[in-house]
């Protein structure tokens, strides 16, 4: 019995230490600005505590519409490209509001049934749209309305060392230790058929007609996103690059201006998780956008 208390004993001290480190770690990344932290509205959109409830009063709004690369994942706020384009368009004296519409893990199917409360509220001058990667990512079981528990953003609200810790991909190659290694790649097949997808990206042109529209095509991804996994990272290129190229034709076929982001891209513009920007990236994406909106580059 004496044994067993000895153990249960060190058992408790071995847990209020590693729960004491964690918070220590969470106040330390909290109180010296050094971790990633989201502030999200109840809608799980970046929110700008500085400029809520300014948009309504705004001549000039610019919505950027999309998933987790527009939301800026991993990142803080200001490293994320709407962000960035705000700063830019003020150090250009440009008086405009840019609404981060982004949300991590959405599909197009997710975005249409949102559009009117994440865009056409604001009546935004210029929408950029960002779609299509998690469409067309392979899965092992497709679902074009659920998101993986770490893509979530209110997950940063809770913790900023969870957040850090998943900016540094730690969480996913963690949690890459569990998946089936015996499954072949073809197994895996696009989160949303392109059918669906092809509908549903129809469907956000239909609801925007007449708005002035910049398209961000699908990044191809880099050898970082699965190097031990030649053949899967192959067939996931293969995928994105067939949505990629309907979204290319439904910009011809709309009028609507195309942004090629592998023109502006490289290894070096991606986190270690090989999916999501980092701000070099965000940066030349920011830069492109401005010089398409603001240079008379843009269609209109």
């Amino acid at each position: 019995m004496k044994h067993l208390f000895s153990i249960l004993k060190r058992i408790g001290i071995g847990s209020g230490l590693f729960l004491s480190t964690l918070i220590i770690a969470e106040l330390f990344l909290r109180i010296s600005g050094l971790g990633i932290y989201w502030n999200i509205d109840q809608n799980g959109l970046r929110s700008y505590p500085e400029r809520i409830g300014n948009y309504a009063d705004s001549a000039n709004i610019i919505c950027c519409f999309g998933n987790s690369l527009t939301f800026g994942m991993r990142l803080n706020e200001e490293d994320s490209y709407p962000a960035i384009l705000q700063k830019i368009c003020e150090s250009n004296d440009i008086s405009t509001s840019v609404v981060n519409s982004g949300i991590p893990g959405h599909t197009t199917v997710q975005s249409l049934e949102r559009i009117k409360r994440d865009v056409i509220q604001y009546d935004p001058e210029w929408i950029l749209i960002w779609l299509g990667t998690n469409d067309g990512m392979l899965v092992e079981n497709p679902d074009p309305t659920i998101n993986r528990p770490f893509d979530h953003p209110s997950l940063g609200v809770r913790s900023v060392l969870v957040t850090t810790l998943d900016g540094s991909s730690a969480i996913e190659r963690f949690v890459a230790h569990f998946r089936k290694p015996d499954i072949e790649p073809d197994y895996y097949q696009p989160r949303v058929n392109f059918e669906m997808f092809k509908i549903a990206f129809n469907g956000i042109f239909e609801r925007l007609k007449n708005k002035n529209i910049i398209v961000i095509g699908i990044p191809r991804i880099p050898d970082s996103f699965c190097p031990e996994e030649a053949d899967f990272l192959e067939l996931q290129r293969i995928s994105h690059h067939k949505y990629d190229y309907f979204i290319r034709n439904a910009c011809n076929q709309f009028d609507i201006q195309y942004l090629d982001p592998n023109e502006l891209l490289d290894e070096n513009c991606f986190l270690a998780d090989g999916l999501h920007l980092n701000r070099k990236g965000n940066q030349r994406i920011a830069n492109r956008v401005f010089d398409l909106l603001y240079l008379n580059e843009a269609r209109e």
